[in-house]
């Protein structure tokens, strides 16, 4: 087992600085001012403010006329890694990142103001007043995510310290407006001179909630910090008499120092003041993971607050102050940093070791020590009862400014600001070549340390890419991060690792009770446990799985099914399966996959006219019938017919020339046969009488069917009856034997019988009284009787 320890040197550098002031590691100068500067979790840079170079580095920049802000990321030594540049279109120098900070996500947010227009990548913002608010996201190269604008009439202002970003990615900024200001679609109009604007911006640029505070005075905001529950705590000035929620603060002097703290939905939770007899003004706010809050600003004449009080060096001088707070806003103590003439505060940071650092800018002297200046930047150290630790100066004979202030993970101090003339940063010198230019300098400490490890490692032991592989006392000396040496003393003892294999087989698949491990092919495998040594034991295990097999049959049968393989019958479908051993000795699974398909049967009642025909068989009678066929899964399917023929009688009688239907109680249409059965207008009774001879058919509709007679021969249209002359025939009509009577004796009569297809069946001459006729013989009709030669008709039946 090989270990692997890097030692953090960073932090070990820290152990044995207790007094001793901190030196410039570096300094870099562009102009125009450095305004903010943020340091991430690994000791990444990121700074901010306006320049009139064209590198920063070597990285080029395209300086243009008017506003140009710059953004700059460098590594912990001061390489710079890229830069990025925003330009405005309005030729007064207002475009001003003040702020910028970083999320846990690694993406980047700058914040500041700018008047008329200005582009961050595709995205192009237009002020609404003389100076509008803007917030960008980028991304952890510097490409633009969104950017967006806040303002309306008047000027709009934030500074460096007015914005932080919680770890989900929420902005909380605070800002001063004139006028009127526009946060997302709500419009805040001032009550006075400048107004306060708090407000939350989620991670896609919207606005969770904006708050506005102010009175009749002019009223500022210059710091803001947050906590892990999504608290916010704001300070800056006020004049007059200005309202947080229900607590109304009003000014002992010109202006004074406020204190506020938010909830997470942006309600006052409570407010605090430092009470002047001349001015005060909050500036820089910080808090610690124990819920501590560190407060600094300037003052004039005398400061009061929570029962401590300070003074500065007279009624007319300006001088800095700092204060600690418990999370309820109760006063634990108030410091001032003083001079002989004015020492303004600019900036607040604590460190990760606990210490507060104050920085800003001082005239006469101070306990950084005397000005060379109009104005000189001073940094100095307290510890966290306010106890002084140190103070240093940087300064030229012009006026020098400090703008931003931030610390390390490895308590290095990053001050930057403005310069004029020739400044001293410890063994660097910077000289201006234009009107005002930028300087960012880090400072750290220098202090050799030393460190002591002692370790027990198997097989190897790696130290600070130094690998060791037997036992024995070592020593590393290393440059720590602030460029010191720091000696580490590894007493190191190296222990052996052992190893051991075993051999399994197994079907489809091992669990391996070692490692609880399961494997399912066969393989070297090996797991590691400690030995008495508690080093690494290596047991190898070489195993042959062998797998299992399957095999799958499909059948499908009608009602059940007989499995010869385990002789089980089943009645329903699935999927079965019978386990036996193969060659391996594994199992071989046999899966059958059956299908049991059901006989049907189905009953049908119908009526149908005259026959009726299932599945080509043809019925013409009434009854209950039974067929069986194949169903769709190929089973019987048994059909019950229970059938009505329904009959239509068809049958036609004539009487004369008059044509009746047998079938009574139905619907009936004669039809012409000799006019392609043309129905007869009208002809819709039983009984029909043609108008002229023909052949006549009739359609008869009853219970639902629809049947056509035969056709029947009508020729006697037209033809008198033998009652209307002088002659008589009874029966008429008769069953065959007629009698012919005239009026009178006849002689020589001529009788001739003609059937209706016109043949001659009976001829004689007759004299007497009456004729008798016998057509017994022939079939039933209509026939012709011509007494001499005049026609009559005759039905026989």
């Amino acid at each position: 087992m090989k270990q692997l320890i890097t030692v953090a040197l960073m932090f070990i550098t820290g152990i044995y600085a207790f007094n001793q002031t901190p030196q410039a590691d570096w300094v870099h100068q562009y102009g125009r001012s450095v305004e903010g500067i943020h340091i991430d979790a690994v000791g990444n840079i990121f700074s901010v403010g306006r320049f009139t170079q064209t590198t920063f580095g070597s990285i080029p920049l395209n300086y243009q006329t008017g506003g140009n802000c710059f953004l700059y990321k460098s590594d912990a030594a001061g390489n710079v890694l890229w830069a990025k540049q925003y330009a405005q279109t309005s030729s007064l120098p207002i475009n001003v990142v003040t702020d910028v900070q970083t999320d846990v996500a690694g993406n980047i947010y700058i914040y500041g103001l700018f008047s008329e227009t200005v582009e961050f990548g595709s995205t192009t913002l237009t002020s609404s007043g003389a100076t509008d608010l803007f917030l960008c996201k980028l991304d952890s190269n510097g490409n633009v995510i969104w950017a967006k604008k806040y303002g309306n009439s008047g000027y709009d202002i934030g500074y460096n310290g007015n914005m932080e970003v919680d770890d989900n990615g929420n902005v909380y900024i605070g800002a001063r407006f004139q006028v009127s200001i526009t946060i997302g679609s709500t419009t805040y109009n001032s009550a006075g001179a400048e107004d306060l604007i708090f407000m939350k911006i989620n991670t896609a640029g919207n606005v969770v909630w904006s708050k506005k505070f102010g009175g009749i005075g002019k009223d500022e905001n210059h710091g803001i910090a947050i906590d892990a529950s999504g608290n916010s705590y704001y300070v800056g000035s006020f004049a007059n008499t200005v309202a947080f929620g229900s607590t109304s603060l009003t000014a002992t002097g010109s202006s004074d120092f406020y204190i506020v703290k938010l909830g997470p939905t942006g309600d006052v939770i409570w407010a605090k003041k430092m009470n002047s007899t001349g001015s005060g003004t909050g500036i820089g706010i910080k808090l610690t993971d124990d819920g501590i809050v560190y407060v600094s600003g300037t003052f004039m004449g005398t400061l009061s607050f929570g029962g401590f009080s300070v003074s500065s060096s007279s009624s007319s001088n300006i001088d800095a102050v700092f204060s600690k707070l418990d999370t309820n806003g109760n006063v634990l103590w108030l410091k001032k940093v003083g001079s002989t003439v004015n020492a303004y505060n600019s900036c607040l940071a604590v460190k990760p070791d606990g210490n507060i650092v104050l920085s800003g800018e001082f005239t006469g002297t101070s306990v950084a020590g005397s000005s060379a200046g109009s104005f000189d930047v001073y940094v100095s150290e307290y510890t966290p009862a306010g106890s002084f630790v140190w103070a240093k100066k940087f300064g030229s004979t012009g006026g020098d400014l400090n703008r931003s202030l931030a610390v390390g993970p490895d308590n290095a101090i990053y001050v930057g600001g403005s310069f004029t003339g020739t400044v001293s940063f410890d063994s660097y010198t910077l000289t201006e070549t234009s009107n005002d230019e930028a300087y960012l300098v880090r400072l750290s400490n220098c202090d050799p340390t030393t460190h002591t490890i002692t370790e027990t490692a198997c097989g190897s032991f790696q130290l600070n890419n130094e690998t060791y592989t037997t036992s024995g006392t070592y020593t590393q000396v290393l440059e720590n991060a602030a460029g010191c040496d720091s000696t580490i003393t590894l007493n190191l003892t190296i222990n052996q690792p052992t190893s051991a294999s075993i051999a399994v087989t197994e079907c489809q698949s091992y669990t391996w009770p070692l490692n609880n491990q399961t494997y399912t092919s066969s393989g070297t495998y090996t797991h590691v446990i400690p030995n008495a040594t508690n080093c690494d034991s290596t047991i190898t295990l070489n195993l042959t799985i062998n797998q299992s097999t399957n095999s799958l049959v499909a059948i499908t049968e009608c009602e059940s099914y007989t499995w010869p393989l385990n002789n089980q019958t089943y009645t329903t479908s699935g999927t079965y399966t019978h386990v036996i051993p193969n060659a391996n000795n594994c199992d071989s699974t046999i899966t059958l996959n059956l299908t049991i398909n059901q006989p049907t049967s189905s009953t049908m009642t119908q009526a149908a006219c005259g026959s009726y025909t299932l599945n080509g068989q043809t019925y013409t009678t009434s009854g209950t019938y039974t067929q069986v066929i194949p169903n769709a899964n190929n089973c019987d399917s048994t059909i019950t017919l229970n059938l009505t023929i329904i009959e239509v009688n068809t049958t036609v009688t004539a009487s004369g020339i008059v044509l009746t239907a047998t079938q009574s109680g139905a619907t009936y249409q004669w039809i012409d046969c000799d006019n392609n059965d043309a129905p007869i207008a009208g002809a819709t009774s039983q009984s029909f009488t043609p108008t002229q001879n023909g052949n006549y058919a009739v359609t008869i509709s009853a219970n639902g069917c629809s049947e056509t007679s035969d056709c029947v021969s009508v020729n006697s249209v037209g033809i008198e009856t033998i009652e209307q002359n002088d002659w008589s025939v009874y029966p008429n009509p008769g069953s065959g034997v007629f009698t012919v009577s005239p009026a009178q004796v006849f002689n020589d009569v001529l009788i001739e019988v003609y059937s209706s297809l016109g043949q001659l069946v009976y001829e004689s001459t007759h004299s007497g009284k009456e004729i008798i006729i016998n057509l017994n013989e022939q079939p039933n009709g209509v026939y012709i009787l011509n007494i001499n030669k005049q026609p009559f008709r005759v039905v026989k039946f």
